[in-house]
C-alpha cells in the first residue's frame, strides 16, 4: 500500500478498498491511536527525529530581542509549497510583523473569531498595532467564508505598503464541518493560490527554508485544524499536478505529528480529512451521478455519490460510492454482500450516461460528390443553387429543362 502512485483513478482505488476495511472492521480508533503512539515514539526516541518545521524569525525590537514570533514555517519539498502555521494570536504587532516581513500575500483563518480580533472587521476601518497599521479595503461575505482585502503599512516606511487577502472560514465550527460546505471555502481558495504571482513565483524560486510569500494558515481554536487543512491542500496540489506519491494519510499525519503533536488532534479530525480527499478526488475526477433513491435500515433518503458520511447499508457501512468501487472489482475477489450488489447495479444503471442520437456522417464519397455537384452548378447556371446543400442535390439531373 505504500508504492507510489499517480492518477486520480489509481488513487481512488487505493483509498477506497483502504477506508472499505477500515470500515468493515471497525479500526477508525484503533489507527488514530497507533498514529499517535507513533508520532510520540519517533519524536522521543529517535536520533534523527525530522526536521520538516522551524520557528519563523523577525526583526528584534525592544521587548522582543530575540525577534522570535508564534509563527512556525512547514515545507513540504514535493509541491514546492510553504506554509506558515499561526495559533492564537496573543501578540498583535509581533503577528503583523511577521505578515509585513515575510510578504505573506494570504491569511486563512479556520475558526470563527470569538476572540479579541486581530484584525479590522469592516470596510474602510483602521487599526494600528504599535508601528503596523491595517486598513480593510474590502469585505465579501459568503455564506461559507468571509474574504477581507487589508492594506499592511508599517509607519516608518509608508512608501512601501503590503497588500493581502484575508479568508475567513464560517462553516467549521465546534465539530467538523460538512463536505458540501467546506467544498466551496476550499474551492475558493485553490483558485485563489493558483492565480496569485507571488505564490506562483514562490514556487519556482522554492527554498526550504524561506518563508517569504507563504500563507499564513491560522486558527484559534487549536492547531488540529491547521494539521487537517495542511494535509488536504498538500494532497490536493499532488492530485490536481499528478504527482508520483504514496497517498498515505495515515503516513501523512505520523509525519506532522511529529513535530506537531496538537496537529490532527481527534479522531473526528481524521474521518474528516479522509472523507474530504475522496470528495476531492471525486470532484477533480469530473463525475456526475444521478441521486437514486436508496432504503436503508434507518429510513428512506436520498444519497449522493459524493457525500461519503451518508450510507447506503447499515450493514457493512458503506457509502454509494465505496459500493460502487467494490462491484467493479468484482472480479478481483472482493466480497460484496447481496443488497449492497443489487443497489449498486441501479445505482450505476440509472447514472450511466446516455449518448445523443445525432443523424449519421456522410461518407467520404459522399462529401466529394457532393463538392463536385456543386462545382458543376456553379459552372453551368452560374450562381448557387438552393437545392446543392441538401443531401439530394447528387440526384439533380442538370441536363433536363427546368421551366
Amino acid at each position: 500500500m505504500n508504492n507510489t502512485i499517480r492518477g486520480l483513478e489509481n488513487v481512488l482505488e487505493r483509498l477506497t478498498l483502504k477506508r472499505n476495511k477500515v470500515e468493515k472492521n471497525v479500526l477508525w480508533r484503533s489507527i488514530f491511536e497507533e498514529i499517535e503512539q507513533r508520532a510520540e515514539k519517533i519524536r522521543n526516541h529517535s536520533d534523527s527525529p525530522p526536521n520538516n518545521m522551524r520557528s519563523v524569525e523577525i526583526t528584534p525590537s525592544k521587548g522582543n530581542e530575540d525577534g522570535r514570533c508564534d509563527g512556525s514555517l512547514i515545507s513540504y519539498p514535493e509541491t514546492r509549497q510553504s506554509y506558515i502555521i499561526h495559533g492564537v494570536v496573543e501578540k498583535a504587532n509581533l503577528f503583523w510583523q511577521m505578515v509585513y516581513e515575510q510578504r505573506c500575500p494570504f491569511i486563512v483563518m479556520l475558526s470563527v473569531n470569538r476572540s479579541i480580533p486581530y484584525f479590522p472587521l469592516n470596510e474602510g476601518d483602521t487599526i494600528l498595532y504599535e508601528l503596523y497599521q491595517v486598513k480593510c479595503t474590502k469585505k465579501i461575505v459568503n455564506e461559507e467564508y468571509i474574504v477581507r482585502s487589508f492594506t499592511l503599512v508599517w509607519i516608518q516606511e509608508r512608501k512601501k505598503p503590503h497588500t493581502l487577502t484575508h479568508i475567513l472560514c464560517k462553516s467549521w465550527g465546534s465539530q467538523a464541518p460538512n463536505l458540501e460546505r467546506f467544498e466551496e471555502f476550499f474551492d475558493y481558495w485553490n483558485k485563489c493560490k493558483t492565480s496569485h504571482t507571488d505564490m506562483r513565483n514562490a514556487k519556482k524560486m522554492y527554498t526550504r527554508d524561506c518563508a517569504v510569500s507563504s500563507p499564513v494558515i491560522q486558527s484559534n481554536a487549536g492547531m488540529g485544524r491547521v494539521g487537517c487543512f495542511l494535509i488536504m491542500d498538500f494532497i490536493s496540489d499532488l492530485l490536481r499536478n499528478n504527482i508520483r506519491h504514496h497517498y498515505n494519510i495515515e503516513k501523512m499525519m505520523v509525519e506532522l505529528k511529529t513535530e506537531l503533536p496538537q496537529g490532527i488532534s481527534n479522531l473526528n479530525e481524521y474521518k474528516f480529512v479522509g472523507d474530504q480527499v475522496v470528495w476531492e478526488i471525486e470532484k477533480l475526477s469530473g463525475d456526475s451521478y444521478v441521486r437514486p433513491q436508496v432504503t436503508n435500515t434507518l429510513g428512506t433518503r436520498k444519497f449522493g455519490t459524493r457525500n461519503v458520511k451518508r450510507m447506503v447499508c447499515s450493514n457493512n457501512g458503506m457509502s454509494n460510492f465505496e459500493a460502487i468501487r467494490q462491484h467493479r472489482y468484482l472480479k478481483m475477489g472482493v466480497e460484496v454482500t447481496k443488497n449492497v450488489v443489487n443497489v449498486t447495479r441501479n445505482f450505476i444503471s440509472e447514472s450511466l450516461r446516455k449518448k445523443e442520437e445525432l443523424p449519421p456522417r456522410p461518407s467520404f464519397a459522399t462529401k466529394v460528390w457532393r463538392i463536385l455537384t456543386r462545382f458543376c452548378n456553379y459552372s453551368r447556371k452560374n450562381e448557387w443553387s438552393e437545392w446543392d446543400t441538401s443531401d439530394t442535390a447528387m440526384l439533380i439531373d442538370y441536363d433536363s429543362d427546368v421551366e
